[in-house]
C-alpha cells in the first residue's frame, strides 16, 4: 500500500472514531476476511477494486463513508438509518429490469456502493482507477412513464480513492 492511501485509511480510521463520539451507540461491523471478499467477488463475476477490498479487511465491513456509509459486504450490517442490503445484493438487485425501461441493462462492471438519497453511488470497476459514478432514474417532465422515464450517469469522482479523500479529510460537521 502507498503512503497516499495508508494515510487515507489513517484518516478514515479517524473519522469513524470522530463519529462514535457524536453516537456512542452506533453499531459497528467489523472488519471481513478475505474469503469473504473472493466469495462477493465470485457472485459479482469481476474483482473489487483494491481500495475497496482494504476497506473491508481492515476498516470495516461498511456503515462508513459519505452519505449514508458504503454498502456492507457481509449480512448483518446496517446503515445509518437501518437496515441495509449488502453490496452483493444491491448490486444483483440492479441487475433487474425496470420495468417502464424494458431495454434498459444495467452497465457490467457499475457497483452501487451506497445511497445518496436520490439514487446510487457506484464505481466503475472495469477501470483501474475506480471513477465514482452517480445513477439516478426519474419520471421525466412529462409524466408519461412510456415516453418520460429518464435515466441520468453522472461522474461524482476521476477515482474512488480522491471522492474517499473529499469525505475523510473534510472537517467533521461537530467538530472545529
Amino acid at each position: 500500500m502507498d503512503e497516499k492511501t495508508a494515510a487515507l485509511i489513517a484518516r478514515i480510521k479517524e473519522r469513524i472514531a470522530e463519529d462514535r463520539l457524536d453516537d456512542p451507540d452506533a453499531p459497528e461491523f467489523p472488519p471481513v476476511s478475505a474469503t469473504e471478499i473472493r466469495r462477493a467477488e465470485g457472485r459479482l463475476g469481476f474483482r473489487l477494486p483494491e481500495l475497496l477490498k482494504t476497506l473491508y479487511t481492515e476498516v470495516a465491513n461498511g456503515g462508513f463513508g459519505p452519505y449514508e456509509g458504503i454498502l456492507g459486504l457481509q449480512e448483518g450490517w446496517a446503515t445509518r438509518n437501518g437496515e441495509g442490503k449488502t453490496l452483493v445484493e444491491t448490486y444483483e438487485e440492479a441487475q433487474d429490469e425496470i420495468p417502464d425501461l424494458p431495454n434498459w441493462r444495467w452497465p457490467g462492471e457499475l457497483l452501487p456502493i451506497c445511497e445518496d438519497g436520490a439514487g446510487l453511488i457506484c464505481l466503475d470497476c472495469s477501470r483501474e482507477e475506480s471513477p465514482v459514478i452517480s445513477f439516478e432514474y426519474s419520471l421525466g417532465s412529462g409524466g408519461v412513464p412510456e415516453v418520460g422515464w429518464q435515466i441520468n450517469l453522472r461522474r461524482e469522482s476521476s477515482t474512488f480513492q480522491r471522492w474517499l479523500e473529499i469525505w475523510a479529510f473534510k472537517p467533521h460537521p461537530n467538530r472545529k
